[in-house]
């Protein structure tokens, strides 16, 4: 009798140039079907046989190697064979590689297929991936820890301190049409490494560890991460799109865009499949799919955009990439150059949605109030507080100094920010047009009270550093008046104390020429006055020290004396 390897062997020799199906066999033998498949494993495993298409009420074909052709051939090979020493004829297998004749393409096909469910290989991106979504978590943690965000409370995604929770996601890399607005596009990818908590996180990574090494083993490992970056990229543009005021994160939309590109896999490859398995996994994916869709709707804070965006961006993808991988040439090609464009359209949704959605107007407008919340409020503590609740008369110039720099840069950055808000287009909304006028005076009005209020700290300090200095000269002219003793030693004394009173008048001077000019008309007006009397004041001082010198006299010298 037969070995059950020699007769498959002779099986498949005999229906050259045709394939070889075991399910004909094994109706016309009288034996169960299932019974060949150990035997067929055996012979693929050593590389004697490979699998051609399936055929619609045939089933699975196979045909001879070259290396099953040579073991027909040789009587040593067909000992061994029926000894069972297969490991003996085993040789190396082949590595994939495309035809150059396109009739042979789809039998390679077939077997790339068939390969990836049979010799399995490390989910390196997959895990990879895994890891990486964990360590961005670490920093996360940090933050809270450094914002002082309760640690329970952060990590199960739910705080009573929503502000620090989201300055904590948006340090870490997660998305929101404000960043978008500041150019800050690198996060449509960074968003989908940021998770809203542990169980955020262990969710998804859950489900990309359950499907990730089978996708990726299918499609490849390059492949499954351009899968895995241009679902996640669409899933965080279609998030923002649809409300670019809400902070997203996660990596939901990558996670959906692998299981609909498994459907594209099973629909554009099941002819390379048993029908039962094909049937099987898509029923299973689409009962995922399901289940993907009512969560999706059912828990709160979860955009559907996000998950309908990466599912339509993964499908997308695997399009292209199946037309990329089994193609002709002409079809590779356009299949690459689609795959290119892909996050370009994209991102080009995201420029485009920004022009003529109205929801960005807000955004637009949260902007630039971010931005004078984030500059201003660190001015004024450090410059302005510390000093502006003394009484003036305990204020120094150096205080005075202090507090009108960082009230100059404030007003500063609140004019340039009230002429951002005017060159923006008017809001389409009527409401957010209101908000937006109003927040244009209203800032106007502030940064005019901060000019009023650098005048009051420094008006009532160079009035008080003038009259002083103006004392002092009075003093010391009087003093000379009365003295005898006018020397010009005496005189340069004198003079040198008047300059030494007034070099305060001199810097708060020059402090208040320097200044900004005030944009409130009535303000810088008397802004030029106070400094207009400060130069003048330091004018008239320098007569009253050229009077100074002209009042001095030479020493006497004494009388001569007779000598005898």
């Amino acid at each position: 009798m037969l070995d059950p390897l020699e007769i498959i062997l002779r099986q498949c020799a005999e229906a050259a140039p045709n394939p070889w199906y075991p399910s004909a066999y094994a109706r016309a033998q009288g034996i169960a079907r299932d019974d060949l498949d150990p035997h067929l494993d055996q012979l693929r495993m050593a590389g004697l046989i490979h699998l051609t298409d399936w055929v619609q009420g045939h089933g699975q074909g196979y045909a001879l190697t070259p290396e099953g052709e040579a073991v027909l051939h040789s009587p040593r090979d067909l000992a061994k064979l029926r000894a069972g020493k297969l490991d003996q004829l085993r040789k190396p297998s082949p590595e994939f590689s495309r035809p150059s004749d396109p009739g042979t393409a789809s039998l390679e096909r077939g077997e790339e297929i068939r390969a990836a469910f049979l010799y399995p290989s490390p989910p390196v991106i997959s895990l990879s991936l895994i890891f990486l979504n964990v360590a961005w978590f670490l920093p996360e943690i940090l933050l809270s820890l450094h914002y002082q965000l309760p640690l329970n409370e952060f990590l199960v995604g739910y705080t009573k301190q929503p502000d620090r929770m989201e300055q904590v996601l948006s340090e870490t890399g997660a998305l929101q049409g404000i960043y978008i607005v500041r150019g800050q596009w690198w996060r449509l990818l960074s968003c989908c490494f940021v998770h809203v908590g542990l169980i955020h996180l262990g969710f998804n990574m859950w489900a990309l560890y359950v499907v990730g090494p089978f996708f990726e083993q299918l499609w490849g490992r390059g492949r499954f991460l351009v899968l895995y970056l241009i679902a996640g990229l669409g899933g965080s543009c279609a998030m923002v799109i649809a409300n670019p005021m809400v902070l997203g994160a996660g990596a939901s939309g990558a996670i959906m865009g692998l299981l609909t590109a498994h459907v594209v896999w099973i629909l554009f490859n099941r002819r390379y499949l048993p029908p039962a398995l094909a049937s099987q996994m898509l029923r299973r994916i689409l009962f995922i799919l399901i289940i993907q869709v009512v969560f999706t709707h059912s828990v709160p804070n979860i955009s559907a955009a996000a998950h309908y965006g990466g599912g339509v961006a993964g499908a997308v993808a695997a399009f292209l990439l199946n037309s990329h991988r089994f193609g002709g040439a002409l079809q590779r090609k356009l299949a690459l150059l689609g795959l290119l464009a892909t996050p370009v359209l994209c991102i080009g949704a995201v420029i485009e949605a920004e022009r003529i959605d109205p929801k960005w107007d807000r955004s637009r407008i949260a902007e630039i109030d971010e931005d004078v919340r984030r500059a201003i409020p660190p001015l004024l503590a450090a410059h302005v507080e510390p000093f502006e609740h003394k009484p003036l008369k305990l204020h120094s110039l150096p205080d005075v100094q202090e507090a009108i720099l960082g009230l100059e840069k404030a007003r500063g950055d609140l004019y340039a920010a009230a002429d951002r808000l005017q060159k923006l287009r008017p809001a389409r909304e009527p409401a957010l047009e209101d908000y937006r006028k109003a927040k244009i005076e209203a800032w106007d009005g502030q940064a005019g009270r901060w000019e009023q209020e650098e005048l009051r700290f420094m008006e009532p300090l160079l009035n008080d550093l003038i009259s002083k200095t103006g004392r002092v000269y009075e003093e010391q002219y009087e003093e000379l008046q009365k003295s005898d003793q006018r020397t010009p030693s005496r005189v340069d004394q004198a003079i040198g104390r008047c300059r030494e009173a007034r070099l305060e008048v001199e810097d708060a001077v020059n402090f208040l020429r320097g200044l900004s000019p005030f944009h409130n008309r009535r303000l810088e007006a008397r802004r030029l006055h106070l400094l207009e009397r400060g130069e003048e004041s330091l004018r008239g001082w320098e007569r009253t020290d050229e009077r100074l010198r002209n009042m001095a006299k030479p020493a006497a010298t004494p009388p001569p004396t007779d000598s005898d």
